[in-house]
């Protein structure tokens, strides 16, 4: 749900307030953690367009990346 973090399941599950959806189901993620995840979903989700450096955030709009995570997830 881009721009709406309330509404978004991404947002549910990482804020590991209903028993049937949690992620990841491990644990917990930290409170700025999932601040930023609100952020992000707040602004609309948006992918990287330009290469934003190496970092785990800046791949998450990269489905090639992501894909080859899917196994081990």
């Amino acid at each position: 749900a881009p721009g709406d973090p309330d509404a978004s399941l991404l947002i549910k599950a990482v804020r590991y307030k209903d028993d049937s959806l949690q992620m990841p189901p491990e644990y917990e993620l930290q409170a700025d953690e999932v601040r930023l995840l609100e952020q992000w979903v707040k602004i609309g989700a948006p992918g990287p367009a330009v290469d934003l450096g190496a970092t785990a955030f800046s791949r998450l709009g990269d489905p090639t990346y992501l894909f080859a995570q899917a196994p081990n997830h």
